[in-house]
């Protein structure tokens, strides 16, 4: 006689060999009916999703900041606002498939890059002097930034001390600022070869630091006599009206430079080569506008390079 638990030991081992031996009819039948074309889809399902997965990495100008959601965001695209000098090497290293830079291109052969210029990068002159619009012309500007005007009233404002407003970090606005008007029209130079600042006659009691374009303006809205220079859309963004105007009053290109979109000519794979492409149109044309239209950048004065460039695989050596 087999004891209760023996019987249900034996009823457990009889529905486990049952099920088997239904799973392998199954797997038999399906095969038959057509399920290893129904596996085969399902890999290839998985190869067409791998390649909507491509996603691009890229780095670089705080001055497209306004446009990072159009362009990279809405097209699932990773874009990093860490500035050019910062942009610039991590692409060089391979650590980004592309970068935004204003002024500067990457230290690499200009035959391995596919180089657009969808927009301009252009400067203005914020400044917070109450009750006063500020009419300068180039001389003027010039004494502000060589040190020997610090007083509004040298300029027909108050009597309220002039407080130069400076990007601490590393800024290629500083360098279009410097080599576009500065240097040019002042006859000296405001930064170092590293991009940084280094304004003559310098005071700190009166010359003050902000962390990029939104920095400078920072300081600026909350400081009476201060003036700096910062990125027209970002101003604009802000809501802010009041600008250095020169004399005559149509503002100059001394103070304009171009915003580069840089790829690789050639990438890993077809999947990023095409990713990388598709992007490369889309700010070559709609996003362009967009950036202009919306956002207030000024229309791009460089060439551009042709997108159907990026290629995959690598050319020959």
């Amino acid at each position: 006689m087999y004891s209760t638990v023996e019987l249900y030991l034996h009823d457990l081992e009889d529905r486990y060999v049952r099920f088997m031996l239904n799973l392998n009819s199954l797997v038999r039948a399906a095969s038959v009916a057509g399920l290893t074309f129904g596996l085969v889809s399902v890999s290839q399902l998985g190869q067409k999703t791998f390649a909507q997965d491509i996603t691009l990495e890229g780095s670089g100008s705080t001055s497209i900041r306004l446009v990072v959601s159009d362009w990279f965001t809405e097209r699932g695209v990773n874009y990093r606002v860490v500035g050019g000098n910062v942009g610039r090497p991590e692409f060089e290293n391979g650590i980004t498939d592309f970068v935004a830079s204003d002024y500067s291109l990457p230290n690499l052969p200009r035959e391995d890059m596919v180089v657009l210029n969808p927009v301009d990068n252009t400067i203005v002159l914020p400044y917070n002097v109450p009750g006063f619009e500020a009419r300068l012309n180039t001389e003027q500007l010039c004494g502000i930034y060589n040190g020997t005007i610090t007083n509004w009233s040298q300029v027909g404002g108050p009597s309220l001390p002039i407080l130069r407003v400076y990007r601490f970090d590393a800024s290629n606005t500083s360098a279009e600022l410097d080599t576009g008007f500065v240097q040019p029209t002042c006859g000296f130079s405001i930064t170092n070869p590293d991009r940084s600042v280094n304004l003559p006659n310098p005071n700190p009691a009166t010359d003050l630091p902000g962390n990029g374009s939104d920095g400078v303006l920072d300081v600026v809205e909350k400081t009476p006599g201060a003036i700096g220079y910062i990125n027209r859309p970002i101003a604009i963004s802000r809501g802010l009206r009041d600008f250095v105007f020169f004399t005559p009053l149509e503002t100059s290109e001394l103070f304009q430079g171009p915003i580069y979109v840089i790829f690789r000519k050639s990438y890993a794979t077809k999947e990023k080569a095409k990713a990388a492409r598709d992007l490369c149109k889309y700010i070559a044309n709609k996003g362009s506008r967009v950036a202009q239209e919306d956002f207030g950048y000024t229309p791009p004065t460089g060439p551009s390079d042709s997108c159907q460039l990026i290629a995959f695989p690598a050319p020959a050596p």
